[in-house]
């Protein structure tokens, strides 16, 4: 056979192959961004892959973007609360860039979107422009968006195959099935955190730099190209910002890290608001200084993540508009975390469900 011909051959074999394995891929979409089940034995447990599906595919006039911080949202409790059709949609870690590519990819599949609640955490502000959590894998672009042609990089990816054995391997296993609204949901039968972890926590005033990464500007300039032109160009959608309640050691970590820095993010707080103050479509809740919370160790199962009941805290105070941010509550709750970080005294901290207020 001469080299030609051989190349030839190898040229076709290649794309026959190919076409073959992307029509299979196709057909049985382990991702199920084409035809999603209501249930599976399995979904991705990497949600950068899994989630477009979810967020394509499922029905819901009402969406939850955020961090691990806001994974824990019910649906169940936000529709019965709110009245409305809803889908969480937060993504471990996600930088502000990768929230607004799930904002983008809802409002392009959903025209009936009439609700989005954004949380404003400060730790996806922080970075450049066009960050990206690629730590599991590189981040696949072309999910988020509906252009058709950018499909062939789902159909030929070895990724969707090697999640096709992962769900037959969890079929076979007859592992519980499970559906879109609690496969990133975490935290049970985790312990709740104890007050011998912070018994050592103190508050320590220093001149240390502000990182680069978390700058005032940095987060200014996130905020301005991630979030604020979809709250602009949408005046059609009610849009609810939100800050969740850290624990206050976590504050008192990162002003110790750079006390300027923790200012830093009062005082992005402070041009936020006045970024939408005038906008119609929009209410900020603050949950940050609600010492009843941050206070009380039970309710964490880490230096930073609550359980789901201060979430479901969380959607009954949206419904009773309790935590609504003016310009008065905006410079009452930002002097009143700070003075909680500067005083802190480990004794304040409750560690026991008898001195956990009831919800």
């Amino acid at each position: 056979m001469g080299y030609k011909k051989f190349l030839i051959y190898l040229l076709a074999s290649t794309l026959i192959f190919s076409g073959l394995y992307s029509f299979l891929i196709y057909q049985i979409d382990p991702l199920g961004y084409y035809h999603l089940k209501k249930e599976s034995h399995y979904y991705s447990v990497n949600g950068r892959y899994q989630l477009p599906a979810f967020i394509k595919n499922l029905d819901y006039d009402t969406i939850f973007i955020g961090p691990s911080m806001s994974q824990n949202f019910n649906e169940t409790l936000i529709d019965r609360k709110l009245n409305v059709k809803s889908f969480n949609a937060a993504l471990s870690a996600s930088s502000a860039k990768e929230q607004s590519y799930i904002y983008q990819l809802a409002n392009a599949t959903h025209k009936n979107l009439k609700n989005v609640y954004w949380d404003l955490d400060f730790d996806s502000l922080h970075g450049d422009l066009d960050r990206v959590n690629e730590e599991s894998g590189t981040f696949p672009t072309y999910l988020y968006n509906t252009y058709p042609l950018d499909d062939f990089k789902y159909l030929f990816s070895y990724y969707a195959g090697e999640i096709y054995f992962d769900r037959l391997e969890a079929k076979k296993q007859n592992q519980p099935l499970r559906t879109p609204y609690n496969v990133y949901k975490f935290g049970f039968g985790i312990p709740a955190m104890t007050t011998e972890k912070y018994k050592e926590t103190q508050t320590k005033k220093n001149n240390n730099p502000v990182p680069k990464e978390v700058s005032f500007q940095k987060m200014k300039d996130n905020f301005d190209v991630n979030i604020l032109p979809a709250i602009k160009q949408h005046p059609e959608q009610a849009f609810t910002l939100y800050y969740t309640p850290y624990p206050i050691t976590y504050h008192i970590f990162n002003y110790n890290r750079s006390q300027q820095a923790f200012i830093d993010r009062l005082k992005m707080k402070e041009y936020i608001y006045n970024q939408v103050k005038d906008l119609k479509n929009v209410v900020i809740h603050d949950f940050q200084a609600e010492s009843k919370i941050t206070f009380n160790v039970t309710n964490y199962m880490d230096g930073s993540h609550y359980f789901m009941d201060t979430n479901d805290w969380m959607v009954k105070q949206f419904a009773s508009q309790n935590y609504v941010q003016t310009a008065e509550t905006l410079r009452a709750n930002n002097e009143k975390l700070l003075a909680q970080v500067e005083n802190f005294l480990v004794k304040q901290l409750a560690s026991t469900k008898d001195e956990k207020e009831t919800f």
